[in-house]
Parts: C-alpha cells; sequence; structure tokens
C-alpha cells in the first residue's frame, strides 16, 4: 500500500502523529488532493453500482464530483481555521496562522478516507453517515494538533467550519460544496 494510504489509515486510526507528519510535508497537500479526488470516484461508483451503472453520465458526474468534493474539501478547511482562530485566538504571528490554514488542508485530506463509507450510501445511509462523521472526528483531532489546541476545541473548529460552509453554500447557492457534493 502506498504513503497516501498508510497515512490515511493512520490518521482514521485518529494516530496524532500523522498529522503532525502532515503538518510540516509541503508534499502531503498534493497527497490529500489525490486522495478526496479517488475516495471521491469510489463513492461515486458506489452510488452509480447502486442506481444502475451509466458510461456516458459517469464520466460527467466523475468530473463534476471531484471537483466539487476537492473544492468542498478545501473551503472546509479554510472556514475551520477562520471558525477556530478566532474562537479560540491560537497564538502566533500572521505568517503563522497563514501556515496553519495549508496544514489544515492537507491534514483535512489525508482525514478523508472514511468518507469513502459513502459508496454505500444506496445500500446503507447509517455507513455513510457513520463515515461523514468519522472525517469530522479525524478532522477535529488533526485540526487540533495543527493549531496547537484542546481536541474538544478541535472538532467544535470543525463542526462550526461545516455551519459556515452549509450557511455560503445555501445562501451564495455555489454549486461546490461539502455538502453537495453527492446530492
Amino acid at each position: 500500500m502506498g504513503p497516501i494510504f498508510q497515512r490515511a489509515l493512520r490518521a482514521a486510526r485518529f494516530d496524532r502523529s500523522v498529522f503532525d507528519d502532515v503538518r510540516w510535508d509541503g508534499n502531503a497537500t498534493a497527497d490529500a488532493v489525490v486522495l478526496v479526488a479517488i475516495v471521491s470516484l469510489v463513492v461515486l461508483a458506489g452510488l452509480f453500482v447502486g442506481q444502475g451503472f451509466r458510461a456516458a453520465s459517469f464520466v460527467t458526474a466523475a468530473l463534476n464530483v471531484v471537483i466539487s468534493n476537492v473544492a468542498g474539501w478545501l473551503f472546509l478547511a479554510v472556514a475551520t481555521w477562520f471558525a477556530a482562530s478566532r474562537l479560540f485566538k491560537p497564538q502566533g504571528d500572521y505568517w503563522r496562522r497563514f501556515e496553519q490554514t495549508q496544514a489544515i488542508m492537507r491534514v483535512h485530506g489525508i482525514a478523508y478516507l472514511p468518507m469513502i463509507l459513502g459508496a454505500a450510501l444506496e445500500f446503507s445511509p447509517i455507513a455513510a453517515a457513520v463515515g461523514s462523521l468519522w472525517y469530522f472526528a479525524a478532522a477535529g483531532v488533526g485540526t487540533a494538533q495543527v493549531m496547537d489546541m484542546k481536541l474538544r476545541e478541535g472538532i467544535i473548529g470543525v463542526i462550526l467550519g461545516a455551519a459556515i460552509l452549509f450557511l455560503i453554500q445555501t445562501i451564495l447557492r455555489f454549486p461546490f460544496a461539502f455538502f453537495s457534493a453527492f446530492g
């Protein structure tokens, strides 16, 4: 198994050390994009199997879903950073805070693996919900690790980030956001 998936499995097990590794590894940004795209395609394939596979519409849907999920992942990471940094006031100057946004993007991307349970949405909505909650928990652990805050604060930051993302998507009707990726 490749290093991307090894890191993703460690993140899914809430291994804090992987978040520290990813925090300082600039190459992990590309790994996170690849992981989000692969998980998105697997989930889409699961949905297509459940609804009857049509190759022509799969290609169009694949492009839409990958772009939507990558954009949603990035927006969620920035919204999480914004909420957590405003609410919990982490220490550091501007550049430290700017570095945190990039690190949060990486850790949220590496934490994305549990979202693969969304592939079972047609058969088990509960499994898909568990995958989403699992992802939010792993992203909360990563956020806490990157921003040097308590776990509770990291999870609250992710929840508030998701709320901000949901409000922006609802008000502005953005076609790309975490909550519309599979809808």
